[in-house]
């Protein structure tokens, strides 16, 4: 328990100095199985999206510090805060600071990959991690590989699938999504809306909250009162999920409404549980990262290794949602 309250308590510290642009320190040792008088232990610098605004990338620090205590790895954190521009410059601190390779979470697909490719020309690898794909065509350009449950379009696919083997055509559906223009988000809503569209199944109305929670509150208030008819509503990700149950309740109109969305965390598996929300699209994170930090390792360590690996979405519904862990 030690152990674990104190490299959480380093982890915040971390954030807080990255976010200001400061020198970081070490946040952790090497396995304590490791012979620390032969072997090297790398620095990796993880270019967060937005660890201090966002669940997934937070989580996803937390295991990678809870890594170096089983691998050789030193962790680094650099937070973007939301900052597409800021995250390609805090790609060029890492360099700067002697990281031996780079973990970065892209904001935008486009946006980060002059600034990766970079790294990769200075001898810095880049692993992406999580659902934003920099592009095929960039593999061992940009990045070396991109570790996570596929691209946006995966966990669409699957919720697409939910909405027209439950809702009969003609129904009404509105969509609650991320960030406007991104790929992660534009990806997320790009099968669930051509599939509901084969279906006739009518969407009402999208919305962007730029992944913020009290705003996905506000936008679904704000449905509720446009349209008396509301058969189905997709949330891009689990803790916005919340909000729009909320809406939903507190206006009388939850029950009968068909919900899913998309992540896997602990908000998303308690909805599931309890038959507010049919299924969530979710992440097995812990497991994405620890390959992410081994698949690491095996390059620098002269290995090769596969431009993508991916862990695959699960579709969690409330007949296996005991079987799994949320993160």
């Amino acid at each position: 328990m030690l152990k674990k309250f104190t490299a959480a308590l380093l982890s915040l510290l971390t954030l807080s100095l990255a976010a200001c642009g400061d020198q970081q320190g070490s946040q952790g040792n090497a396995s304590d199985s490791a012979d620390s008088s032969t072997e090297k232990t790398y620095k990796i610098g993880f270019v967060a999206n937005g660890a201090t605004l966002w669940e997934y990338p937070k989580s996803s620090i937390n295991f990678y510090m809870e890594l170096q205590e089983k691998y050789p790895i030193e962790v680094v954190v650099f937070d973007a805060q939301g900052d597409a521009g800021k995250q390609s410059t805090l790609v060029g601190d890492a360099i700067a600071q002697g990281c031996d390779a780079i973990t970065i979470i892209p904001i935008d697909n486009k946006s980060v990959i002059p600034a990766c490719t970079e790294a990769m020309n200075a001898g810095v690898p880049v692993f992406n991690l999580g659902s934003v794909d920099m592009g095929e065509e960039n593999a061992g350009k940009a990045f070396v590989s991109m570790i996570g449950a596929g691209s946006g379009l995966a966990a669409s696919e699957i919720i697409g699938e939910a909405f027209v083997e439950h809702l009969e055509p003609g129904s009404k559906v509105v969509s609650i999504i991320g960030v406007a223009g991104t790929s992660e988000t534009e990806q997320r809503n790009e099968v669930w809306q051509k599939m509901c569209e084969e279906h006739d199944i009518e969407i009402l109305d999208v919305q962007s909250t730029d992944w913020d929670a009290s705003k996905a509150l506000q936008i679904m208030q704000n449905y509720l009162v446009q349209y008396p008819q509301i058969d189905g509503v997709f949330c891009q990700w689990d803790d916005g999920m919340v909000s729009v149950a909320k809406a939903l309740e507190a206006a009388g109109r939850l029950e009968g409404t068909f919900l899913a969305s998309i992540d896997g965390n602990k908000n998303g598996f308690d909805l599931v549980r309890d038959g507010t929300m049919y299924c969530t699209a979710a992440q097995n994170q812990k497991e994405i990262c620890e390959k992410a930090v081994t698949t690491t390792l095996d390059y620098l360590a002269g290995n090769e290794v596969e431009p993508y690996i991916t862990i695959p979405y699960i579709k969690i519904t409330k007949e296996n949602v005991d079987e799994y862990s949320p993160w």
